[in-house]
């Protein structure tokens, strides 16, 4: 999700307006000081060609629009679509520069006038969902049925991920394995049967990848492989 988000001044360096939705945010006013500094910058090695759009920290991300002196900022989830989040942020960056550029002319620092704004980004972002894009789990044929019994002990709207799986009456399940035959026939490289045993319904593939240690372009061909031997299913959310 987008967890937060940042209108910022440039000119000033005061974040005029800040928005919440998750659990990664900032402090306004050191943010607003970073950001501002990152974008005259980025402004100077591209000799005014181009701004820094997306800032990759390790376990989210950090967007950036620029536009008339205003900079939007927003973190967001990795798995979030950067291509929507961008664009979101574009759309609040335009609409805001229509409505309020003009009062900067001789603004005096109150960020109260742009109070109203807050529920026009709030629609756009839906809260902070508009970037999310439906997950894909494989899961482990052999572990199909204590999933479904992990899954209806779970809160209504809940996610299934490894916290409930480790709290989890059946958590015995994830002992389960393959029988090694699949190794000794050629059908999986041991590698192969690692991976197919990280499928257990809490993790997509990019999570896979980082846990195993691979790409997601190396993951992506195992799980297809998975499929194709139909020894997985995958679970969309």
């Amino acid at each position: 999700m987008i967890h937060s988000v940042y209108v910022i001044h440039q000119v000033t360096g005061i974040c005029v307006i800040y928005r919440k939705y998750g659990t990664i945010e900032f402090n306004e006013d050191l943010i607003a000081g970073f950001l501002t500094a990152l974008g005259d910058f980025s402004k100077e090695v591209t000799r005014g060609k181009g701004n820094l759009k997306i800032l990759d920290m390790v376990v989210y991300n950090i967007h950036l629009v620029f536009k008339n002196r205003i900079l939007v900022a927003a973190a967001s989830d990795k798995k979030d679509s950067k291509e929507i989040a961008q664009n979101k942020l574009e759309i609040i960056l335009n609409q805001f520069i229509d409505r309020y550029l003009h009062i900067f002319e001789d603004w005096k620092g109150d960020v109260r006038i742009f109070e109203e704004f807050d529920e026009y980004i709030d629609y756009t972002l839906r809260n902070g969902k508009a970037a999310e894009i439906p997950r894909t789990l494989p899961l482990l044929r052999i572990f199909d049925k204590d999933y479904k019994k992990a899954q209806k002990a779970l809160k209504k709207g809940a996610t299934l991920g490894e916290d409930i799986l480790e709290e989890s009456v059946s958590v015995e399940w994830k002992n389960k394995r393959l029988p090694e035959q699949v190794i000794k026939q050629g059908m999986l490289t041991e590698n192969e049967y690692k991976i197919a045993h990280l499928c257990d319904g809490s993790k997509d593939i990019n999570e896979i990848a980082e846990e195993i240690g691979i790409t997601f372009e190396s993951a992506q061909l195992v799980i297809d492989k998975l499929d194709r031997l139909d020894m997985i299913k995958l679970v969309r959310l």
